[in-house]
């Protein structure tokens, strides 16, 4: 079902692991052992099509993963990931609902019986009563026991779980462990598998698993739990005397030997070089060349350098691709984004091959936008319009650049930074070609996108001190806030105003109302999103 063929694994080129091999078939368990940082997260999203792998393959159904769908990926694997800190108050049933998206269209909205199986998967963990909860106020075991439910809810024939009982109660990981055997066991006919990593090798023999142990991004070994698990190949791998010992019962225990620290000259195998940030802060600086860690979580560069947390990076990735934030439908970006990546990966590589930097493109694509201009001004609307399609081309190649090249903190601050000058010399342009009949709407279009950009760029900046990360735009460079105008919308509207530049002043304020509509929408997501109550509970 699942397979991993000689598999390198890393970021932005630098290698975490390689030579790794494993599959996961019909009524499977199979748990992934190691210690912190040596490529286990980095493994599974890999295999999930999140991470592009650097030699070998993953396989889905004998395919290579990069040939599949999105939504054909999430209606095959459900993906439970270590930790979620939710960015809005979803109720709990609402996160659940979202594992049914892959099951919808692009913009059908669930249904009776999409609420019902829902619900049944909060039964079957027994927090049916958390339904109209706030997920966002809810503990962390609770938010993962939900977490779990909207992966059985995905009704997916296999389920990889990264950590699933981490923030679990003894209580709650029993049930948890007791359900994972009740999934496999009882669905001989549905071909059922799960792949899960943990830290507590007792599970592995608890569930009477294959294991895969890891060091160092390569496997130790692999085998039968009984097999692998032996009290040499834990004390290596884990770097302290560990012995495995059987119960009156029958079962085996690990049991390490207490008041030996391990090594002090221990690494972890990401290669991050010297730090000369204050680890205690959760995101540092990243310079390009893969993750780095603080306080034992990745930190990982997205499209154009900004940090990502890699535990809360996993919520969104193409196994979920259908789930939106919530019940609604996608905005257009959010549906175009992963086409246009396709397109432009080509073109990508061959400016990549001759030498050429993310942040060149940048830097030209804007000075051509800004051309757009006097070309406005002096009544030539179809060269502005040319220019503007090249601009936005070019927008579109600096990040595909970035993705192959490396991506850094420079080419995220220049890439919104201009784009949000670009915006308002468009109407500005339409000003200076007719004042008596522009100059008004367009002050008041420019106005508005001062609205939409304010308030995008402030919940930006406290996000990236909580260490939030937008669900729908994952490769974006900061927290990219969504609304009723996005860029697709706002290009729309300057083509339409180029082909059509008569119908300047309907057509701005038309769509300054619909930038005024996003702006409150907005403030109303951050006073909600970011109020006392959650600054308390993001920080405990």
């Amino acid at each position: 079902m699942l397979a991993a063929q000689d598999l390198a694994i890393g970021y932005g080129g630098t290698e975490i692991g390689a030579g790794l091999n494993l599959a996961v078939d019909t009524g499977d368990i199979l748990c992934l052992l190691g210690p912190n940082g040596c490529g286990k997260t980095t493994l599974f999203r890999t295999l999930l099509g999140l991470v592009p792998a650097l030699s070998g393959q993953g396989l889905l159904g004998g395919v290579p993963i990069t040939a599949h769908r999105r939504a054909e990926i999430a209606r095959r694997i459900a993906y439970v990931p270590q930790a979620h800190a939710p960015p809005f108050p979803f109720e709990a049933l609402e996160v659940v609902l979202m594992g049914r998206t892959a099951r919808l269209g692009p913009f059908g909205q669930p249904g009776r019986r999409d609420r019902e199986t829902a619900l049944n998967a909060m039964r079957q963990l027994g927090i049916a009563d958390l339904a109209q909860r706030d997920y966002s106020r809810l503990s962390g075991g609770q938010r993962q026991l939900v977490l779990i439910a909207r992966a059985l809810a995905q009704e997916a024939p296999l389920i990889v779980m990264d950590e699933p009982t981490a923030s679990l109660d003894f209580g709650n990981q029993a049930q948890v462990l007791a359900r994972i055997i009740t999934l496999v066991r009882d669905a001989a006919d549905t071909g059922r598998g799960v792949i899960l990593s943990t830290h507590d090798p007792d599970q592995a023999f608890a569930l009477d698993a294959r294991v895969l142990l890891m060091k160092d991004g390569r496997t130790r070994a692999a085998g039968p739990a009984h097999e692998v698990l032996t009290g040499a190949n834990l004390s290596e791998v884990y770097a302290i005397p560990v012995q495995v010992e059987t119960t009156a019962s029958g079962r085996k225990v690990c049991l390490p030997a207490l008041g030996r620290p391990a090594p002090r000259d221990r690494t972890e195998c990401c290669p991050a070089g010297p730090r000369k940030e204050d680890p205690a802060r959760p995101v540092g600086r990243l310079l390009s060349g893969g993750p780095r860690r603080y306080a034992g979580r990745a930190i990982l560069p997205n499209r154009r350098g900004h940090p990502i947390d890699a535990d809360r990076h996993a919520f969104r990735g193409p196994v979920l691709a259908a789930i939106r934030p919530g019940p609604p439908a996608r905005m257009i970006d959010a549906v175009l984004l992963p086409l246009q990546r396709r397109v432009l990966e080509g073109p990508a590589r061959a400016l990549a091959r001759r030498g050429i930097h993310a942040d060149r493109i940048t830097l030209a694509g804007f000075g051509i936008g800004a051309l757009a201009l006097p070309a406005l001004a002096a009544g030539h609307f179809g060269l502005a319009l040319a220019l503007i399609a090249l601009n936005r081309l070019m927008d579109g190649l600096d990040g595909a650049v970035a993705r192959l090249n490396g991506p850094t903190d420079r080419g995220a601050y220049l890439d919104i930074a201009l784009d949000f000058v670009f915006y308002a010399l468009v109407p500005l342009g339409f000003a200076l070609a007719d004042p008596d009949r522009n100059a008004l709407p367009a002050a008041v279009l420019i106005a508005a996108f001062v609205g939409t950009g304010s308030s995008f760029l402030a919940f930006a900046a406290v996000a990236s001190r909580r260490g939030l990360d937008a669900p729908r735009y994952p490769t974006k460079g900061i927290y990219y806030l969504g609304g009723l105008t996005e860029g697709f919308e706002t290009i729309a509207i300057f083509v339409a105003m180029c082909l059509f530049p008569a119908w300047f002043p309907a057509l701005a304020l038309a769509f300054a109302l619909a930038c005024a509509i996003t702006t409150l929408s907005r403030w109303r997501q951050g006073w909600i999103a970011l109020s006392p109550a959650d600054r308390n509970r993001l920080e405990m």
